[in-house]
């Protein structure tokens, strides 16, 4: 059997409740379910959940920041980075524009507990 497709992608952070505020303004939506001080995700059942995940819950070690880059798509670069500077991140980057696989803007925000989060915007209209 092989892997099929990608089912999740979790932030580790220090304090569920903080993150849990963070992310539920970022997505301007309610988390779908939560543990304890353990867990809690958000899920449309049509995309890749988003976990958060306190590894204290279960005495594991914890380094804050720099544990994973998620990313997200926008139909709209200066009103979504707008938006999310009116959030209060750790830092927020200006809008930047490269051209590697295709050509697209996207700036960068580190969440409460240091993890980066990648915001672009590209032509979709060439997409399969």
């Amino acid at each position: 059997m092989a892997i099929s497709m990608m089912s999740n992608v979790y932030v580790c952070v220090k304090d569920l409740d903080i993150a849990i505020k963070f992310w539920e303004s970022f997505f301007k939506k309610k988390i779908r379910a939560r543990y304890k001080t353990r867990w809690a995700d958000f899920d449309d059942g049509k995309t890749v959940t988003l976990g958060i995940y306190r590894p204290a819950f279960d005495n594991l070690n914890y380094k804050k920041g720099d544990n994973v880059i998620i990313g997200f798509y926008t139909d709209d670069i200066k009103k979504e980075r707008a938006r999310v500077k009116k959030l209060k991140p750790k830092s927020i980057s200006k809008i930047e524009y490269v051209n590697f696989m295709h050509p697209y803007h996207y700036f960068m925000f580190e969440d409460p507990d240091g993890n980066k989060v990648e915001v672009a915007e590209w032509d979709k209209s060439n997409e399969k």
